[in-house]
C-alpha cells in the first residue's frame, strides 16, 4: 500500500471513528425526546451489540471479498443506515408509558433498527484490524482518537443543527470515511462517493422536515400541543436537553389548579416533558410598587419568604422559568442568585423573553448563573439568607451522559451539609418535592438532612426542621433552619396553612406539636433518628421503600425501591401519581436489558465457536479468549462508568465530566495504543505492566478521588477541566496498551479469532455498561472502581497465557512451513 493510500485509509477510519462516537451520543439525545429518559442509555448497549455482531459475523465469514470493498461499501451503508433508521422509527408510534411484554418487544425492535449503523461501522474497523494486523495499535489508536474528537464534535454540532440536521452531518461523515476506503483502491470510486457526500450536504436544510421528532403521545408536549391554537415558539437543541417554548390560548396550570391565559403564561419543556412555566411580571416601576405592599400568595415557593422576610440574599437553585426568582423580589429581597444547569433555560428569562419576564434579571438585584447547584454552592464565598429548591432534578438532563446516571449530587448527605454550611445565621434551606403516597421523595429529603445535622455536630435536630403540604398533598417542603424554630414560628406556620384550602394543607412535622398533629412517617422517622441508630435502621428495615439517607458515593436518591417489594410494586403502578416515580420503572428496565444483553451476549460469544467447530474450525484457547477480552471490555467500562461519574462535581456539571472523562480517556488509550507499538519491551512485559498499572491507579482513584475534589474547588475554573483530563489521561495510556497487544495475537489462532475477539469484548462491554449501574445501585461507585481493578487483574493471567500460546502457534507453523515439523491445527 503506497503512502497515499495508506493516509486514506487511516484518514477513513479517523471520520467513521468521529461519526460514530458523534451518532452514539446524538441517539441518546434523540431517544430522550422521543421516548422516556430511562430508556436512552440502551442506546449505547445498542452500539456495543452492534460492534459485536460485526465481530461475530466476521469470524464466521470466509474473507473473499476485496477487504477495502467491504470497508468502503460498510461506511457508506453506516451513513445510509444513520438516516434510513430513523426516518423509519420517527414514523412508528411507540410510547412505553404503560411497560408491557408487547411493548417491550416492540421497543426491541426499535433497537434493533438502532443497531444496523453501528454493525456496518464494526465491520469496516474489524476489517481493517484482521487485514492489517501488524498495524492493529497504530489503528486502534486512531480509532481511539477519532473518537475522543467524536465527543467534542457532538457537543459543537447538536447547538448549530439541530438534532435533524446533526444526523445528517453524521451520515455525511460516513459517506466521507467510504470516500477515504474508496482512494485507497479506486479514485474513480471515490469520485462517485464525493457525489453522494454533496447529495447529502444539500440535506441540511430539510433535515427537520425528512426527520421530524416527536414526543411520546404521553409526553406532556405532546399533551400541550393538543390544545386549541397552541403551537411551539421557540425550539434549542443542547447536549444537555430539547428546550421547547410552547403558546396555547389557554392552558393548564397542573399545580395550581387553573387554567391561565397565553398571554400571561408561556410553557417550557425539557425534552418534550419535566415542565416549568414563565409567567408576565410587571415592569421594573411596577415592582417596585409591589415590593412596598410586600403581600405574596400563600403557596409553596413563597412559604420561605414568608417564614423569613426581607432576606438580604436570596439563592434559587434551578431557576427555571424564573418565578421563585420573581417572588424573592417580590419578597423584597436584597438580591437573588438564580442558579440553572441549563443555559438554553436561563436564555429565555434572561434574553429571549426578558420583556415578557419583566426584564427582572436587569433589575440589578437579580443574577443568572450557569451552572450545578451544589458546584456553585461549594464555590460561593457568601452566605444566603434563603437557600431554596423545588423539584429539581436530572429527569432528562443527564441521558446525554453516555453511561453517567440520571441522578445528580444535589440530593446527598454531602448536598445538605454544604448547603447548610452556607446559611447565615437563622438562615433557612427550602427543599420542596414530591410527596408521593405512601412518602418517598420527601421523606428521604429528611432522612438526609437528619443525618447532615447529625454529622455537623448539632445538637437536638429535631428542633431544626419542619415538613409542610401547602396547595397539594402531592407535594411537601422541607424547611432546615440553622437556629431550633421559636414555638411562635411553628404557630405561624399552622395559621398560615388554615389561609387556603384545609384539605390540600398539612403539617407533616414540627418540633413541639408532634402529639398534636396526626401519625405519619416523618414524625416516626425524626423519632427514630432521636433515639439512637438502631431505632433508625429498624425503622428503615420495615418501611416498604428504600429512604435510607444517600451519600455522593451512591447518589440514588430517586431509586427508593426494594428488590424484595419489586413485583408488588410493579403490579400497583400508579400509587404516588408521578411517572418515574409510581413504579419500579429503573429496575424493570434494567433487569430486562440484563436479561436481553446476556441471552445477545452468550450468542455472540458462544454461538459463534460453536458454528465454527460444526464447521470443522478448531478454535483453540477458546477460553482464555473469552476470559481475557471479556474481563478487558468489563473492567474498561466499569472505569470510564466510574470516572464519569465521580468527576461531575470537581467539574460542575454533567456534561463537563462526560466530555472531558470520554476525551481524555478515548484519546489517552489512543496514545497508550501508539506507545505500545514503539516501545522496545516484549509484548508480554509491556502487557503485565500495563494492566497493573491500570490496577494500582484504578484502586487509588477509588479512594482518592473524593478527597480531592475539595482540593479541585480552589484551582481556577479554565484550569479544573485541564486537571481532570490529565488524571484521566494518565490511567487511560495504560488502558490503551492490553486489547491492541492481545488483539494483534489473536491473528496467531487463525483467521476467525480476531473478529471473534473483537465481538467478546464489544459483548462483554455492553453487559458492562448494565452491571456497573446494578454494582453502583447496591454499592457505590468506589465499588464500581475496585471491581474494575480486580476485573483487570483477572484479566492478566487469560491474556498473558493467550499470548504464550499464540506465539507457540505461530513458531509451530513457521517450523512447519521450513519443513521441520507437520502443521497442527
Amino acid at each position: 500500500m503506497g503512502r497515499f493510500s495508506n493516509f486514506m485509509l487511516v484518514a477513513g477510519i479517523f471520520v467513521l471513528s468521529v461519526s460514530v462516537i458523534f451518532l452514539e451520543l446524538l441517539s441518546m439525545r434523540l431517544m430522550s425526546f422521543m421516548l422516556w429518559h430511562h430508556l436512552a442509555y440502551m442506546v449505547l448497549s445498542v452500539a456495543m451489540l452492534g460492534f459485536g455482531a460485526s465481530g461475530a459475523w466476521l469470524a464466521f465469514s470466509t474473507p473473499r471479498m476485496d477487504p477495502v470493498k467491504v470497508m468502503t461499501w460498510s461506511a457508506f451503508l453506516f451513513g445510509a443506515t444513520c438516516i434510513l433508521g430513523f426516518v423509519l422509527l420517527t414514523r412508528v408510534e411507540l410510547d412505553t408509558f404503560e411497560l408491557g411484554l408487547g411493548r417491550m418487544i416492540k421497543l426491541g425492535l426499535f433497537y434493533a433498527v438502532l443497531m444496523i449503523p453501528y454493525f456496518f461501522a464494526g465491520l469496516a474497523m474489524v476489517t481493517a484490524f484482521r487485514t492489517w494486523p501488524e498495524r492493529t495499535t497504530t489503528l486502534y489508536a486512531v480509532n481511539l482518537a477519532g473518537s475522543g474528537l467524536g465527543c467534542w464534535a457532538f457537543m459543537a454540532g447538536l447547538p448549530l443543527l439541530g438534532g435533524p440536521g446533526a444526523l445528517v452531518l453524521v451520515s455525511l461523515m460516513g459517506a466521507l470515511a467510504g470516500c477515504g476506503f474508496a482512494f485507497t483502491a479506486n479514485r474513480r470510486n471515490a469520485l462517485v462517493a464525493g457525489l453522494l457526500i454533496l447529495a447529502l450536504g444539500g440535506l441540511i436544510p430539510l433535515a427537520p422536515r425528512l426527520l421530524p421528532f416527536r414526543p411520546a403521545a404521553s409526553k406532556s408536549l405532546s399533551l400541550y400541543l393538543a390544545l386549541p391554537g397552541a403551537r411551539i415558539e421557540y425550539t434549542r437543541w443542547t447536549p444537555l436537553s430539547r428546550i421547547d417554548v410552547v403558546y396555547a390560548p389557554r392552558a393548564p396550570h397542573p399545580f395550581m389548579g387553573k387554567w391561565i391565559d397565553g398571554d400571561l403564561m408561556r410553557t417550557i419543556t425539557i425534552d418534550g416533558d419535566a415542565n416549568t412555566w414563565m409567567f408576565s411580571h410587571p415592569s421594573l416601576d411596577e415592582v417596585d410598587t409591589r415590593l412596598t405592599a410586600k403581600k405574596l400568595p400563600p403557596n409553596t415557593y413563597a412559604l420561605a419568604f414568608m417564614m423569613k422576610p426581607s432576606p438580604s440574599e436570596v439563592l434559587v437553585i434551578g431557576a427555571g422559568g424564573g418565578n421563585e426568582v420573581a417572588i424573592a423580589l417580590a419578597a423584597d429581597a436584597g438580591h437573588v442568585t438564580g442558579v440553572e444547569l441549563n443555559s438554553a433555560m436561563l436564555e429565555q428569562t434572561e434574553k429571549r423573553y426578558a420583556d415578557f419576564f419583566g426584564r427582572l434579571y436587569q433589575s440589578g438585584r437579580a443574577t443568572p448563573v450557569v451552572a450545578e447547584g451544589r458546584s456553585f454552592v461549594r464555590r460561593s464565598g457568601k452566605r444566603y439568607d434563603v437557600i431554596q429548591m423545588s423539584g429539581v432534578d436530572t429527569w432528562s438532563g443527564l441521558s446525554t451522559g453516555a453511561y453517567v446516571l440520571s441522578e445528580n449530587y444535589l440530593y446527598t448527605v454531602e448536598a445538605a451539609k454544604d448547603m447548610i454550611e452556607h446559611l447565615a445565621p437563622g438562615g433557612l434551606l427550602s427543599i420542596g418535592r414530591f410527596r408521593l403516597t405512601p412518602p418517598r421523595e420527601t421523606l428521604r429529603l429528611l432522612a438526609n438532612a437528619m443525618r447532615a445535622m447529625q454529622e455537623l455536630g448539632w445538637e437536638r435536630p429535631e428542633d431544626h426542621v419542619m415538613v409542610v403540604s401547602i396547595g397539594s398533598l402531592d407535594m411537601a417542603r422541607m424547611f432546615v433552619k440553622t437556629t431550633p424554630f421559636e414555638p411562635g414560628e411553628v404557630e405561624q406556620m399552622r395559621n398560615l396553612l388554615g389561609v387556603v384550602h384545609h384539605r390540600q394543607n398539612m403539617l407533616w412535622y414540627a418540633p413541639y406539636i408532634t402529639s398534636e398533629l396526626p401519625d405519619n412517617p416523618f414524625i416516626d422517622l425524626v423519632e427514630a433518628v432521636v433515639v439512637g441508630p438502631g431505632a433508625e435502621r429498624a425503622f428503615h428495615a420495615s418501611y416498604p421503600y428504600d429512604v435510607t439517607p444517600v451519600y455522593d458515593d451512591r447518589p440514588f436518591f430517586f431509586e427508593y425501591y426494594k428488590w424484595e417489594n419489586f413485583v408488588e410494586d410493579l403490579a400497583g403502578g400508579g400509587r404516588g401519581g408521578q411517572i418515574g416515580a409510581n413504579r419500579p420503572i429503573g429496575l424493570y428496565v434494567l433487569g430486562m436489558l440484563l436479561a436481553q444483553v446476556s441471552l445477545l451476549c452468550s450468542i455472540f460469544i458462544f454461538g459463534p465457536l460453536l458454528g465454527l467447530r460444526r464447521r470443522g474450525v478448531r478454535m483453540r484457547h477458546g477460553w482464555l479468549v473469552i476470559g481475557g477480552f471479556g474481563a478487558l471490555g468489563l473492567g474498561f467500562m466499569f472505569v470510564e462508568v466510574g470516572l464519569m461519574q465521580k468527576l461531575v462535581l470537581p467539574l460542575g456539571h454533567p456534561t463537563y465530566s462526560i466530555s472531558v472523562s470520554l476525551f481524555a480517556i478515548l484519546v489517552g488509550s489512543g496514545l497508550g495504543s501508539l506507545i505500545a507499538g514503539r516501545v522496545p519491551w516484549p509484548a508480554e512485559r509491556l502487557l503485565k505492566a500495563s494492566i497493573l498499572t491500570v490496577a494500582v491507579i484504578v484502586s487509588g482513584y477509588a479512594f482518592l478521588l473524593d478527597l480531592s475534589s475539595t482540593a479541585l474547588f480552589a484551582i481556577p475554573t479554565s484550569f479544573r477541566g485541564l486537571v481532570c483530563a490529565l488524571l484521566v489521561g494518565a490511567l487511560a495510556v495504560p488502558m490503551g496498551m492490553p486489547f491492541p497487544l492481545s488483539l494483534a495475537r489473536t491473528g496467531s489462532l487463525g483467521p476467525a479469532a480476531m473478529p471473534w475477539a473483537w465481538g467478546i469484548n464489544g459483548g462483554a462491554s455492553v453487559l458492562g455498561s448494565i452491571l456497573c449501574v446494578i454494582v453502583a445501585i447496591s454499592l457505590g461507585f468506589r465499588a464500581v472502581l475496585l471491581v474494575a481493578a480486580c476485573l483487570y487483574l483477572l484479566a492478566l493471567p487469560c491474556l498473558v497465557l493467550l499470548s504464550r500460546r499464540a506465539a507457540i502457534q505461530e513458531g509451530e507453523r513457521e517450523e512447519a512451513r521450513s519443513g521441520v515439523l507437520p502443521p497442527r491445527g
